[in-house]
């Protein structure tokens, strides 16, 4: 029986399709497929261009199997004097700066760098309000305010979405006990890491099956993140672990040029994990009143070294972020830390050291067991919930199956830790932070020009937004939409399956749209992902990997990317 799933938060650890994204390790190429009703000449139907982001999705034959249904659907359909039918060109590239243009295509999707409050402002969007207020009602409230203009009308629809996150490989933490045992269990396995001071106990693993797991960060028994850290501390000794007792990397990470900023999803989501979901509310202006620990202004001075890891501790003030001192939203003493995590983990080798490809990376965390050397597992994954479909559509996740007998890969999204040191007690736990990324659809303003085509593409859009074409669209391409519409669960795999656990463990999600005229008017300069100024700041333009790579120190990238109160805050409109 087919199970069915009524979406409205969609599932946004969803999964892309090609070889990478932003400023990723994939390349995008440009090509296009001629469709249209009956294979008239081009002159005499009328004529959209669509181009797709040359990533995540684009690989899919979603958009080519939708143009087909659609041009067959209006094959009769006139909406040109002398033409008939509708003739769709679809494209994939990369072009995403809209400060000066906007590519040549009339209708488009972007991953991340859309900021249709200024690209309307600057007069290159057509204005779709009324196919927008169509579809409000489908739309993840939260959302909509990011698709509006200066003017407050539509201009843009959400499109596929993902999440910034971990993953984990299921089977191997099952097979080589890397679970963390609950407390007052006696068959374990002590792990004193030299990371820990002398005076420490040490971290007690599971020793088999019959090992009671730790109640994890949601401090409750029975759920999806028994057994994995929920501190700081116990991550770092976990990896030690796996590093020095397992003998296993505990990291895949794409380290191309240009690809390094990887690592963004690394820092993001343990900083979230550690500050939680309102406080990570206010990185997009949607202040909470809620309070949050900031490394305190100037250089920074420290009390002491965090365990024995020679990560220095900072001192500290709690603040409530508002519009007045929303800059200090990136001096949350957790994205110190997190940061600090990423300097200690480099400098331990707990990456996979190779010139890795996003799509390499994912075959040493998926088909390590099976390479024939140990040295090429990796127990846990840096590149966000879009890889699941990337490795599905290079072959990766059907290697996997071939070499395992015929099973599916066994791999989950990780919870990341909630607090600093010891474990979290059953009861005292904290829902997940999710951070969602969503894709942008919008409009060239030029094809206002001409009201026939202005018709036949507010009707695509409105085809490609109908439940039929939402529920075809995941089934064939893996993601989702932050939309209501429903599909079949069972074909998206066992991944989704986790994916759907923390999505509604989690409950509310941090989004990138925000009704902070602030934010509206400068939506990239707050990115937490591609292009942003967290991964994009001085000479650094592949992200902190980069200045580690280049010598600097966490406590250095740190105060490098605060936010100045006039400068960066006051100075923007």
């Amino acid at each position: 029986m087919k199970k069915n799933k009524t979406k409205f938060l969609a599932l946004g650890l969803a999964a892309a399709l090609t070889l990478g994204i932003t400023a990723g390790c994939g390349n995008g190429d440009i090509g296009k497929n001629d469709s249209n009703g009956g294979g008239e000449d081009s002159s005499k139907v009328t004529q959209i261009s669509f181009r797709q982001w040359g990533g995540t999705a684009s690989s899919s034959n979603w958009l080519q199997e939708a143009i087909d249904r659609f041009t067959a659907l209006k094959a009769n359909e006139s909406y040109e004097d002398g033409k008939k039918g509708v003739k769709i060109d679809p494209a994939t590239n990369k072009d995403s700066d809209y400060t000066s243009s906007i590519p040549d295509y009339d209708i488009l999707i972007d991953e991340n760098s859309a900021n249709i409050y200024d690209m309307q402002t600057r007069g290159y969007l057509a204005d779709i309000n009324d196919l927008v207020k169509g579809l409000e009602s489908k739309i993840e409230p939260q959302l909509l305010p990011r698709l509006k203009g200066a003017d407050g009308k539509y201009y843009g629809l959400p499109h596929y979405s993902y999440d910034v996150s971990i993953s984990y490989n299921v089977d191997l933490f099952e097979s080589e006990k890397l679970y963390i045992a609950a407390p007052g269990e006696e068959n374990v396995v002590n792990y004193k890491s030299s990371l820990l001071p002398e005076s420490s106990a040490g971290v007690n693993f599971i020793f088999n099956d019959q090992t009671k797991k730790s109640c994890g960060p949601d401090g409750e028994y029975g759920t999806y993140d028994d057994g994995l850290p929920s501190s700081l501390e116990e991550y770092i000794v976990l990896c030690d672990f796996i590093k020095n007792r397992k003998n296993i990397n505990p990291f895949a990470l794409c380290d191309t040029s240009g690809g390094a900023n990887y690592a963004f999803m690394l820092i993001e989501s343990i900083w979230s994990g550690l500050a939680g979901t309102d406080a990570m509310k206010a990185t997009v202006c949607n202040f909470t009143d809620a309070e949050v620990e900031v490394v305190k202004d100037g250089a920074l001075s420290y009390d002491g070294t965090f365990l024995n890891t020679g990560i220095k501790v900072p001192q500290t003030e709690t603040v409530v972020l508002n519009d007045d001192n929303g800059y200090k939203m990136y001096d949350m003493s957790a994205r110190y830390y997190a940061l600090s995590f990423l300097e200690l983990a480099k400098s331990k080798d707990w990456f996979k050291k190779e010139n890795m490809t996003n799509t390499k990376a994912q075959e040493y965390f998926v088909l390590g067991n099976y390479n024939g050397n140990d040295n090429d597992r990796c127990a846990m994954l840096v590149d966000s919930s879009f890889w699941y479909g990337e490795a599905s559509s290079n072959g990766t996740l059907d290697r996997y199956k071939a070499l395992s007998g015929g099973k599916e890969a066994n791999v989950s999204i990780m919870p990341m830790p909630v607090q600093l040191t010891g474990q979290v007690t059953e009861g005292n736990g904290k829902k997940p932070t999710i951070i969602d990324q969503s894709a942008t659809l919008f409009v060239n303003k030029r094809v206002e020009k001409n009201a026939g085509q202005f018709r036949a593409v507010k009707e695509f859009i409105e085809f490609l937004y109908s439940d039929a074409e939402l529920k075809a669209f995941t089934e064939t391409s893996k993601l989702t939409m932050n939309l209501k519409y429903s599909y079949d669960e069972s074909k998206l795999g066992k991944f989704y399956s986790g994916v759907a656990n923390i999505e509604k463990a989690a409950g509310d999600k941090v989004y990138a749209s925000s009704d902070n005229p602030k934010y509206a008017k400068n939506r990239s300069s707050f990115s937490l992902i591609w292009g942003g100024k967290l991964n994009y700041f001085g000479s650094y333009h592949n992200g902190s990997y980069a200045a580690l790579m280049d010598g600097k120190t966490a406590a250095e990238i740190f105060e490098m990317t605060r936010r100045a109160k006039v400068a960066d805050w006051e100075a923007l409109a």
